[in-house]
């Protein structure tokens, strides 16, 4: 009896149910961790700022910090239809995460709390099935979201905001959407990843390598035009309604960019991160960081990865260049997925498949996603 019952326990840790199981231990341990560190490092802003949380769930904070209402738009809509007596209950929890939060944004506030934390959740599960179908050995899959993940709050250097964990997720479900050829699931996706920030727009001209490796040409342009066009229509309605809010549709910031470049100081400046001093904005050692990654990543990405990057860096350096404020590394997101398999990369050391074979286990629903050889 012994026997057969420890036979079932090796066939059960052995399981995908398993193998789920450990993935999302460590996967919660590291997007609280990051959750935890963004909160306590900028919170949801004080009531008083343009862009606080008060002022962007009751529509009224400063353009364009206010197009940015996927999660006010998902916080007000639970809290005009949650039955009040579920409402009470999750305000009693609220206490213990702020007593600074007036009663009638409370229960929003928590909904804001829990979706950036899901977001992060949800964004490693997808991370590492993008990795693991895309060439990476299961261990790489698994380290290299987690540390991108942990060092988010460090990105978010000079600012932070909520709406940041629901880009990458956003980010993850296009591009691993697009390495399905799955266009029209894509288009669909593009309509709350736009009501959550409107720059996912200059996203989706980076995914056109990826849609015609399932695809052709024309088709794949076809799809990114249609999905850019939903993208620029949703956009355009939201920045309507919010067209007498004051400030603007974009802030210009290319001059203090320029000077920012000027100064020795801007590559020496720490802040506090996880409670402890490190680096912020264009740290010298963040860009060392980088480097290294680039370098000892690149050689191994196939040409479709390398396309990717390459059209997300012709996209987002001028955008951050003009319109971003000087060294917020979070408003490089845009390549946010391109660096996370420079980085997998740089730490497994070894060569994507063959153009033919790129990503043939993401083309196949339910193929291979546990496999550390890669496509074959």
């Amino acid at each position: 009896m012994l026997s057969g019952t420890s036979d079932h326990l090796q066939k059960f840790a052995a399981s995908s149910v398993a193998k789920f199981i450990l993935y999302f231990v460590i996967f919660w341990i590291a997007a609280a961790a990051s959750h935890a560190g963004f909160f306590a490092k900028w919170g949801l802003r004080n009531p008083e700022l343009r862009f606080s949380i008060e002022k962007m769930l009751d529509g009224t904070a400063h353009r364009p910090f206010v197009y940015r209402q996927f999660g006010p738009l998902l916080a007000n809509f639970l809290d005009r239809n949650m039955p009040e007596s579920w409402k009470a209950k999750f305000e009693k929890h609220m206490k213990r995460i702020s007593k600074r939060i007036r009663p009638e944004y409370r229960f929003r506030y928590l909904v804001i709390y829990y979706l950036s934390f899901i977001s992060l959740l949800v964004s490693l599960f997808l991370l590492q099935r993008i990795l693991a179908g895309w060439g990476l050995g299961e261990g790489i899959s698994l380290i290299a979201p987690i540390v991108f993940v942990l060092a988010m709050p460090y990105l978010q250097t000079r600012g932070g905001y909520f709406y940041d964990s629901t880009e990458l997720l956003f980010l993850s479900s296009g591009f691993l959407l697009a390495s399905q050829g799955r266009s029209a699931a894509l288009v669909a996706l593009t309509i709350p990843a736009t009501i959550n920030k409107e720059s996912y727009f200059f996203f989706l001209p980076t995914l056109y390598p990826l849609l015609k490796q399932a695809s052709t040409r024309r088709t794949a342009a076809i799809w990114v035009g249609a999905a850019m066009s939903v993208s620029l229509v949703v956009g355009l309605i939201i920045k309507f309604l919010f067209r007498e809010n004051p400030g603007a549709v974009v802030e210009f910031h290319l001059l203090q960019h320029l000077g920012a470049f000027s100064r020795l100081g801007t590559y020496i400046q720490s802040e506090l991160t996880y409670r402890i001093i490190g680096p912020s904005g264009l740290f010298l050692g963040s860009l060392l960081f980088f480097a290294i990654v680039v370098m000892r990543g690149w050689p191994a990405c196939n040409s479709v990865i390398k396309q990717h990057i390459v059209i997300g860096a012709v996209v987002t350096l001028p955008l951050v260049l003009l319109f971003t404020y000087p060294g917020e590394l979070r408003n490089l997101s845009l390549l946010s997925i391109g660096f996370i398999l420079l980085l997998a990369f740089a730490l497994g050391g070894r060569r994507m498949p063959t153009k033919e074979n790129f990503g043939a286990e993401l083309r196949q629903p339910g193929s291979g996603a546990e496999s550390s050889h890669g496509p074959s």
